[in-house]
């Protein structure tokens, strides 16, 4: 499972200064409702998704949209996988905050990668599979290390 950590902030500068999402109306699609909406669409793709921790933080006195995303595989760009999410906000309840057909700039970061439970047989070919697919440097380095553990397991 891999954990990010994202921040998201409303993309027009001068709604991000005057507009408060603590308001209530904003508060609960934020906060209960987005992601409630995203998690149920996300279990049914092929990378089950899920938001974990979703709060709005106005401790710097500019709203902030405070998101943890856990996802099967590793997500190269994080924040496009919450699409869902603010396509949901940006048609509902914070339609009124949407500037130039953009709600939210965001970054993220990483924050873990953990396998506690027991990797399934069919989960590691999948895990492989879509690392052919995807071909990135971290993807290659992975399939490296699996053929270098198969052909010293099988070395004559």
């Amino acid at each position: 499972m891999y954990r990010y950590s994202l921040t998201l902030w409303i993309s027009d500068e001068s709604l991000r200064k005057s507009v408060d999402l603590t308001r209530d109306d904003y508060l609960k699609a934020i906060e209960i409702d987005g992601p409630e909406y995203y998690n149920s669409v996300s279990k049914r793709s092929k990378n089950p998704k899920a938001i974990t921790e979703c709060k709005v933080d106005n401790s710097s006195g500019v709203s902030e949209i405070r998101i943890t995303l856990e996802s099967a595989v590793v997500l190269n760009t994080p924040n496009r996988a919450l699409k869902v999410y603010s396509s949901y906000l940006a048609n509902g309840a914070l339609s009124d905050l949407v500037r130039y057909k953009s709600l939210f700039r965001g970054s993220s970061t990483k924050v873990e990668s953990s396998f506690n439970d027991e990797l399934s047989n069919e989960a590691l070919l999948t895990l492989l599979i879509r690392c052919v697919f995807r071909n990135t440097k971290e993807d290659r380095d992975l399939l490296q290390s699996v053929k270098d553990v198969v052909k010293n397991q099988y070395q004559d």
